[in-house]
């Protein structure tokens, strides 16, 4: 089966059944037939990784950001990100602990290194408590000097989209645009919109 060919409603059951929930419940939302049910899971069955994440950047570009949200758990969002600073060739370390911090995701290349939290938000939050979450993340990031080199940049990864996407030198990149934040890397570090660790 193509998953590329496949409507999103189709690609939410694959992803819940890849995921190992029951899709019932979908299935009844958008009114698919359960006589689909064999063929669905066949194609969950085949899908490997690197699919997985392209169905689940695919929804979110779509706009099913909640339906993902209330799919993948906390870790496959961690497995997530990791997976496209892999594909930017990171160096990439989940649930690293140094002293008594864990983070959630440390990537690193060529003396820029990140200290990232997956944020697997399902509403949109105020600005301030994005504003405390980056805050508590800078004042977590210097432990990491003790086992990197080089520049270490505090960001925050998150499933929704925000309108702050640079608080106070942290970065706040939804899952959907992190590709992009890689690509222009230079370019945001060049114009200061992140800030390395002091």
């Amino acid at each position: 089966m193509e998953l590329d060919k496949l409507d999103p409603h189709r690609l939410l059951i694959i992803l819940s059944l890849y995921s190992g929930r029951d899709p019932t419940e979908l299935f009844a939302k958008y009114e698919i037939p359960y006589s689909e049910y064999p063929i669905l899971k066949e194609a969950s069955i085949g899908v490997g990784a690197n699919e997985w994440r392209e169905i689940i950047l695919r929804l979110a570009g779509k706009g099913y950001l909640h339906e993902i949200s209330e799919i993948i758990t906390w870790r496959d969002f961690e497995r997530l990100t990791a997976m496209i600073f892999v594909e930017y060739g990171f160096q990439v370390y989940q649930g690293l602990r140094i002293k008594r911090y864990e983070y959630d995701v440390v990537a690193s290349k060529e003396g820029v290194t990140f200290c990232i939290d997956c944020k697997q938000w399902n509403r949109v939050l105020y600005p301030s408590t994005i504003r405390r979450i980056a805050e508590g993340l800078y004042r977590r990031c210097p432990y990491l000097k003790e086992r990197f080199d080089g520049d270490i940049y505090p960001l925050i990864t998150s499933l929704l989209s925000t309108r702050h996407y640079f608080i106070k030198g942290v970065g706040v990149i939804p899952i959907t645009l992190l590709n992009d934040f890689l690509l222009n890397l230079k370019y945001v570090i060049d114009k200061g919109l992140i800030k390395p660790i002091t």
